[in-house]
């Protein structure tokens, strides 16, 4: 739970969710303070309430140095085990592909935005 309430911003969350119902994948941008941690985490928020089946993860790329350790930040917050032979980007993207509804939150991905790309 933040530890703020979340005001004068309801507009940008109805039109994140609108997004998110027309496709698998929004990114928000703006420069830094402009406050898009904090929409994304109001938006996942949202999403769970809405949706008790939707599992929302949110994964902090800020401390993540080395754009090859994307995938293992993203398969540490999914709980996803590397498995000898298969890479860890194809052990998310499988994941992903068997689990319930998810929000994925990547945040902090600026320096490694090639990556996500990516892994996107």
């Amino acid at each position: 739970m933040p530890p703020t309430s979340f005001v004068g911003r309801d507009r940008a969350v109805a039109e994140v969710r609108a997004l998110l119902a027309g496709g698998p994948l929004v990114t928000l941008a703006g420069p830094p303070g402009s406050g898009r941690t904090r929409l994304a985490a109001e938006v996942a928020r949202a999403e769970a309430a809405q949706d008790r089946r939707a599992a929302v993860s949110f994964v902090e790329l800020a401390p993540v140095a080395d754009p090859t350790r994307v995938a293992h930040a993203v398969g540490a917050a999914l709980g996803v085990r590397q498995r000898a032979g298969v890479p860890m980007e194809d052990a998310v993207v499988d994941a992903l592909r068997v689990s319930a509804p998810r929000l994925l939150v990547l945040d902090d991905g600026d320096h490694v935005l090639d990556a996500v790309r990516g892994l996107a």
